[in-house]
């Protein structure tokens, strides 16, 4: 078990600093285009899609939990 505590405490070290990424450090390259990508997008861009939930909402409750496309 003392062996294992500072394999723990590094794997929830990474779960403090936010959005995990699977094997997040074996591909940092993609990591930063994601993060790039979603700090790019406009804030008028968030607004309207969480805007949009509650229709969405309403069509999986219309067509009881079906996929939507």
């Amino acid at each position: 078990m003392t062996l294992l505590k500072p394999l723990i405490f590094q794997t929830l070290r990474h779960l403090s600093r936010g959005v995990v990424f699977h094997h997040d450090y074996a591909r940092p390259h993609v990591v930063l285009a994601v993060r790039q990508k979603l700090l790019s997008k406009l804030k008028q861009f968030w607004k309207e899609g969480i805007m949009r939930l509650p229709e969405r909402w309403k069509k999986v409750i219309e067509q009881n939990a079906s996929y939507i496309t």
